[in-house]
């Protein structure tokens, strides 16, 4: 399950890095949609019926929050070097 939300994704960072999302590389789309996708996930965790839900959402929420993190931080680097 996580790979094909990885693919899912990935495949919808490339489609909105090409329809002018306002992000200025690859990365940084996908550290947007990695954000919107905590989001989600943050709340589904408030939305969740029981306690080990909500606690198994919060952990992917963290992962995900995570990730975004890094691949901001990715884009920031790639801008650097490219002088974006």
């Amino acid at each position: 399950m996580r790979k094909i939300s990885v693919l899912v994704l990935s495949a919808t960072a490339i489609a909105l890095a090409g329809c002018g999302s306002g992000a200025e590389t690859q990365t940084e789309a996908e550290a947007d949609q990695m954000e919107m996708q905590a989001d989600q996930i943050e709340e589904a965790a408030e939305n969740a019926t029981s306690e080990a839900q909500e606690e198994q959402l919060e952990v992917q929420q963290d992962q995900a929050e995570a990730a975004a993190d890094r691949l901001e931080d990715a884009a920031d680097a790639e801008e650097g070097a490219t002088g974006m």
